[in-house]
């Protein structure tokens, strides 16, 4: 029984040091996002957001997502998908790709840090 204990604290603990190490990672990916989201009149940074699922479960996800109501969401979408916008540098389309794929070694080492014991 012992043994059983200590393995569930020993999952329970890694799972919560990738949870931490996910959400520092999704932290940063929101923030260099922010720096190349189009700016115009604010809206695409003001709606701009972080949110989470399944904190205490096996299936915890985070997701950074623009746009707060339909009509904003689409809003991003256009901004984010359309080549066609010039933008001013460093704002760009593909704003949330760009940021990601900039960050992903970091974020992947950073994820795999957070849970060594």
């Amino acid at each position: 029984m012992g043994k059983l204990l200590w393995r569930d604290t020993v999952a329970q603990t890694i799972r919560r040091q990738a949870q931490v190490g996910v959400m520092e990672c999704t932290n940063e990916l929101f923030n260099a996002s922010q720096e190349l989201a189009p700016f115009d009149d604010g809206e695409l940074t003001l709606g701009a957001r972080i949110s989470t699922e399944g904190a205490d479960t096996d299936s915890f996800t985070t997701c950074v997502s623009y746009g707060n109501n339909e009509t904003s969401r689409a809003y991003a979408l256009r901004q984010h998908e359309d080549l066609s916008y010039e933008h001013t540098q460093p704002e760009c389309a593909k704003f949330l790709e760009k940021a990601f794929e900039a960050q992903r070694d970091s974020i992947l080492s950073s994820i795999a840090r957070s849970i060594i014991l």
